[in-house]
């Protein structure tokens, strides 16, 4: 029997862990390509973008309102199952959050302090859930300081969420000021207000900063101008018929970028390519999901990894694939020295009428793509093997690099197989001989995905 799950882990919603994990909800590489939508063209394209920005903002509000509804039930649980149960629930719904903050069109710096709490809230009741101890008085006292931040936050979003209600479009207010912010940008900037009194000790490791404030290591320092982007732009898109390439702007935060609105025979595109070297950080459209399929599934990873070569990066190896409604979306992860890299993940979106790329995101391969130096596996392979359960058929075993759950990285020997009809990989840390992790295949209506 074929292996169709071979080569291809993929994600789960965490944007700090999972989304540089094997950051692969495949589903929301076509939700996340949304958010660069040009909207000056058709009014069906605003439309559809302000509806997504518009769920997100709700969503958000949802999420911190049940990270303190959680908080308060832990905070009041009278056994450890039911504290263990709510700070779980609080974890999760702080994913959900940090996902949401990063589809909305704010500049980050605006809201730095807001998802760095909201970062280190995930990682600290984390780390209760995995002590798996009943709560004592003094862990008591810092979730009910993080709840009273939590509720501010939640005030402060309830008022963005009003003035949306009231009419407010978050497209209209998408132009920069000199400040380089949005008017919808400004209206998250309270949340890092002196006025609020984040706590200094939350749980302040390498997790906290694991997406927001952390350094790209995948740039290199010369800058460009941007009519320099503007031709490399020109030179990516060469097959499109390119019809006009309009600069609209800078971006400004981790990524300082040069912003274009490209129109094509085909398409309507959005790009953004970093001010530091050129690099192509994101492309993204959209297209009427046709009902001819011209290009298969491996087809399509060829266009996509040919695309990764076209934007100067190599030796790109396709680690997961799924298609939906015409679309085709592949996961990219640089396989170096039969090492794959997972924190470097590219993720790509292809048109299976037209065979074109018209969805690219390659902010983790920017953010972690560096030289990794002793990726020797001291712990031995077969031992590792024999750690796996007995029960479990595996179909394949290899060396791959995985982020860690509160930052930092582990070469582990990646086994893929199948216990009772279900798609599992486990990761064994090849130092250590550690079970870092265990992942499953989960079937849904839009496809596979791995959690």
């Amino acid at each position: 029997m074929e292996n169709r799950y071979s080569n291809r882990p993929t994600k789960r919603v965490n944007v700090t862990f999972l989304v540089l994990m094997i950051i692969f909800a495949v589903g929301m590489i076509a939700f996340g390509t949304l958010y660069f939508l040009d909207s000056s063209k058709t009014g069906v394209y605003a439309g559809t973008l302000e509806n997504v920005y518009q769920r997100c903002v709700f969503e958000l509000l949802d999420n911190v309102s049940n990270i303190d509804d959680n908080l308060t039930k832990a905070i009041v649980a009278n056994d450890i199952d039911g504290e263990m149960r709510y700070l779980k629930l609080v974890s999760d719904e702080c994913k959900y959050a940090q996902n949401n903050f990063s589809l909305l069109p704010i500049t980050m710096n605006t809201v730095d302090s807001g998802v760095k709490f909201i970062n280190q809230v995930d990682g600290y009741t984390t780390s209760l859930v995995k002590k798996n101890e009943k709560l004592t008085s003094e862990e008591i006292d810092k979730l009910k300081e993080v709840d009273e931040i939590v509720a501010s936050l939640k005030g402060i979003l309830m008022e963005v969420t009003d003035e949306v209600l009231n009419g407010k479009t978050i497209m209209s207010g998408n132009v920069l000021n000199d400040e380089g912010l949005t008017e919808f940008s400004l209206s998250f900037e309270e949340i890092n207000s002196e006025d609020i009194s984040y706590p200094t000790m939350i749980f302040d490791g390498p997790f906290s900063d694991s997406l927001y404030n952390k350094v790209p290591k995948g740039l290199p320092e010369s800058e460009i101008t941007k009519e320099e982007a503007e031709e490399k732009l020109s030179g990516y898109l060469v097959d499109y018929n390119t019809e006009k390439i309009k600069f609209v702007g800078q971006t400004k935060g981790n990524f300082e970028t040069y912003d274009f609105n490209v129109t094509t025979a085909d398409y309507e595109l959005y790009a953004q390519l970093t001010k530091k070297g050129g690099f192509l950080l994101t492309l993204s459209g959209y297209t009427e999901y046709g009902e001819q399929i011209n290009y298969e599934e491996k087809m399509c990873e060829k266009i996509a990894k040919d695309f990764s070569l076209l934007a100067k990066i190599q030796n790109m190896e396709v680690v997961w694939t799924e298609s939906s409604k015409g679309i085709c979306y592949v996961n990219l992860a640089p396989k170096i020295d039969n090492v794959i890299y997972y924190p470097d993940l590219i993720k790509v979106k292809v048109d299976m009428v037209n065979g074109k790329v018209i969805g690219y995101e390659a902010q983790n391969y920017a953010y972690n793509h560096t030289e990794r130096k002793d990726l020797v596996a001291t712990f031995d392979g077969v031992k590792a093997r024999e750690m796996i359960n007995s029960k479990m058929t595996v179909q394949s075993q290899r060396l791959a690099i995985i982020p860690l759950d509160y930052g930092g990285e582990a070469l582990c020997y990646e086994f893929m197989g199948e216990y009772e009809d279900r798609v599992y990989f486990i990761y064994i840390n090849a130092k250590t001989g550690i079970e870092e992790r265990v992942l499953k295949v989960v079937g849904t209506s839009e496809g596979e995905l791995i959690k």
